[in-house]
């Protein structure tokens, strides 16, 4: 068995089923914490050899027997409501959250963990998989410390579980951005940027119809992202005439991403929810708010809480792709409001979505409560 020594500073451990770049690195600003993020698997744009401090687990039992080897001071497991499957229960995230709250249970380690899922249990999973799913969160946030909500809907959902006291707000997981990193290029070019996969949930179709009655003139259009309507992307491209306007990069690495963002001129986001999924946060927003980049998208999910309608962008009502063409053309024709939603949307996130000083703030909060 791998022993990770001992370590001076209060050891977390960071229970991860999938993890991300975005999640990962704003983990180095932690100071007082050490910290070890067992995972089963990364998202694409992360290279995991980056980070000194990933902990690879094949299975439940297999994470268990390196918590008994870490022996950390506090546990974050993960959130109940995370995942799904054709099966509608979330099976494969089962065992990890026994796993946890068996091993503190056994140890008396404090657990927490946060919550993104703004969608009722019942209307995710189905009626009686969501009632299944409501008992074992509420048996899973009993046993917990404390836990953080990041929107509106993860904080019903939770005082539906009857855990109004355990409850707080918090960026616990998201952080926000790098502002070092995600920062207005002088040398803006006139473009106007899509990233996310390219699904319907996000929308990228309605994107380009959108396009199809806007004069770009000097402006030119990126895509950045991969997925199942890609080839339908290409076609809807030569359909609306837009060869030579718009440009498909594909999959941006994690290096890259925030040089596409800080270049560019707006960002659009006509994300869309689904029964069982809507947006959570909108992390691409924040990244483009960080750059300068005003906001043009629906106002989906729990969007608004983070894009602020007419002060950091314009938000229309889901699947109105006239409405989306509207405010397009109202930013890119207008250098005035695209001045001051630039420059609100910078504010916002250097007030509220600083990575390192939301890190900072949550390790003592923590600390305070170990």
């Amino acid at each position: 068995m791998v022993d990770y020594g001992q370590m001076s500073r209060p050891k977390l451990a960071i229970i991860s089923e999938r993890t991300r770049y975005h999640f990962q690195k704003p983990l180095e600003n932690l100071e007082k914490l050490e910290v070890f993020h067992f995972y089963k698997s990364a998202f694409p744009d992360m290279d995991v050899k980056r980070f000194t401090n990933l902990i690879l687990y094949q299975n439940a039992s297999d994470l268990k027997q390196k918590l008994n080897s870490l022996k950390p001071d506090l546990i974050q497991g993960l959130e109940p409501y995370y995942g799904y499957s054709r099966l509608r229960i979330p099976l494969k995230i089962l065992p990890i959250l026994s796993a946890v709250k068996s091993y503190c249970k056994e140890t008396e380690t404090p657990y927490f963990f946060h919550v993104l899922e703004n969608i009722k249990p019942e209307r995710k999973y189905g009626f009686l998989a969501g009632k299944v799913m409501r008992s074992i969160a509420k048996r899973y946030a009993d046993g917990a410390k404390f836990i953080y909500y990041l929107n509106e809907g993860a904080r019903k959902n939770l005082t539906d579980l009857g855990q109004r006291d355990k409850i707080r707000y918090g960026l616990w997981g998201i952080w926000g951005v790098d502002t070092q990193e995600f920062k207005p290029d002088t040398a803006k070019d006139k473009t106007i940027l899509f990233v996310g996969n390219l699904s319907y949930q996000k929308g990228v179709i309605d994107f380009l119809e959108a396009l199809k009655t806007i004069d770009l003139k000097d402006f030119t259009v990126q895509i950045a992202g991969d997925g199942p309507l890609k080839k339908e992307v290409e076609e809807q491209i030569g359909k609306s005439n837009l060869e030579g306007k718009v440009k498909i990069l594909g999959l941006v690495s994690s290096d890259e991403i925030a040089k596409l963002f800080n270049g560019a001129y707006l960002f659009v986001c006509p994300y869309k929810s689904l029964r069982y999924s809507a947006e959570q946060i909108g992390m691409t927003n924040i990244e483009a708010m960080a750059s300068g980049l005003p906001i043009v998208g629906y106002g989906s999910g729990s969007i608004p809480e983070f894009v602020k309608d007419q002060k950091t962008g314009i938000l229309v009502n889901e699947g109105d792709v006239g409405a989306l063409s509207g405010a397009i053309k109202k930013v890119i024709e207008n250098p005035k409001l695209h001045e001051m939603l630039s420059g609100n949307a910078r504010n916002r996130v250097l007030e509220h979505y600083d990575a390192q000083k939301n890190v900072r703030a949550l390790e003592k909060e923590v600390l305070e409560n170990l």
